[in-house]
């Protein structure tokens, strides 16, 4: 119960400061962040790399942000996050076509 509020609130305070403003420079800087925690994994916990997966999800649907998809398979595979990682991919392929 706890990491899923923790999840929530997590993403609750990206959409939030997002939807403050940032400038590019910030956005380049917090994506970055999130997606080294991604490649940097050594646990691949399932809490953390939903989370992740979660927090990409935001990135691609308000600034077309991609990851990289081998990196999205790792994860998710490693974590046993499949529903997060086949979102997140399935999202990035239907961007991918517009």
């Amino acid at each position: 119960m706890d990491q899923y509020i923790a999840t929530e609130i997590l993403l609750e305070i990206f959409v939030s400061l997002h939807s403050e403003g940032w400038d590019e420079e910030t956005k380049v800087e917090i994506y970055g962040l999130i997606k080294q925690c991604m490649a940097k994994s050594k646990q691949f916990e399932y809490g953390a790399v939903s989370t992740w997966h979660r927090l990409a999800l935001e990135m691609l649907k308000r600034d077309d942000v991609k990851t990289d998809p081998a990196l999205i398979e790792k994860t998710g595979g490693q974590s046993l996050s499949f529903q997060t990682s086949l979102i997140l991919l399935e999202e990035q392929i239907i961007k991918e076509s517009e």
